[in-house]
C-alpha cells in the first residue's frame, strides 16, 4: 500500500508525524517519530509494516501532496459522505446512550494528547461540530453554519450542513489559512479522518469499547 508522510511545519508545530494513504481512505496515524508513525499506520490497516511504501513525505509551510492538489472526484466526495454518515451514527448512538453526568465527567486518567485540549465527553461532541461546521470551512472560504444549544441538534444540523458543502464546493480550489494550503481533496481526506479519531478517545471517555 502506498503511504504518504506529513513532516510539515503543522505537524511539527505538534511534535509529531502523520501518515496517511489515499487508498485507505480516511485512515491516518499520527506518533512523535515517522517510524512510529508508519508502525501504527500499518497496524490500523491491518497489513504488515512491509507493505508499506512511501510515496511521497512532505516538510515545509505547504502541507499538502501531490495528489491534494488535484481536482476531488466524485468518488473522493460518495467515499467521504459514506464515512461521514457512519460515524455520525456511532456519534449519535454514543451520546444517547450518555446521562448528562457520564458527558460532564473529566477522566484524568485517560491518555490523550496535550494538543486535544477537550477533556469531557461534551467538550469532545462540540469540537467535532465545531471542527467540521465551522473551522474546516472557515479555513477553506466556505460557508459556516451557526451553532445552536442542543448538542444532538447540533451534531444533526452540522452533519447535514457538510454534507451539503462538499456536495457544493468547487471541486478545485487552492486558499491559505495561517501559512496552511488547502484544497478540496485535502479538505476530504481530512474530514473523512477527524471524527474517526475524535471517537477513539470517546468511546474511552465514555468507557465504551
Amino acid at each position: 500500500m502506498f503511504v504518504v508522510v506529513d513532516a510539515g511545519d503543522t505537524m511539527a508545530r505538534l511534535g509529531e508525524v502523520a501518515v496517511w494513504s489515499f487508498e485507505a481512505w480516511g485512515e491516518c496515524a499520527q506518533a512523535s517519530t515517522e517510524t512510529e508513525a508508519l508502525t501504527r499506520f500499518a497496524r490500523r490497516a491491518g497489513i504488515s509494516l512491509q507493505e508499506l511504501e512511501t510515496s511521497e513525505r512532505i516538510s515545509g509551510p505547504d502541507g499538502i501532496f501531490s495528489e491534494d492538489a488535484l481536482p476531488t472526484t466524485e468518488n473522493q466526495v460518495a467515499r467521504t459522505i459514506r464515512i461521514l454518515e457512519a460515524q455520525r451514527r456511532e456519534t449519535l448512538a454514543l451520546l444517547d446512550a450518555s446521562t448528562d453526568a457520564e458527558l460532564d465527567a473529566e477522566d484524568h486518567t485517560i491518555a490523550q494528547p496535550t494538543w486535544m485540549p477537550w477533556r469531557t465527553p461534551r467538550m469532545i461532541l462540540r469540537h467535532i461540530a465545531d471542527t467540521e461546521a465551522r473551522a474546516y470551512p472557515r479555513w477553506c472560504g466556505l460557508p459556516q453554519l451557526e451553532p445552536v444549544d442542543d448538542l444532538r441538534e447540533e451534531l444533526s444540523r452540522s452533519a447535514q450542513h457538510i454534507r451539503e458543502v462538499i456536495l457544493e464546493m468547487p471541486r478545485s480550489f487552492r486558499t491559505t489559512h495561517r501559512h496552511e494550503t488547502w484544497t478540496a481533496v485535502k479538505l476530504l481526506r481530512r474530514l473523512a479522518y477527524h471524527e474517526r479519531l475524535e471517537l477513539v478517545f470517546l468511546r474511552r471517555r465514555l468507557h465504551v469499547r
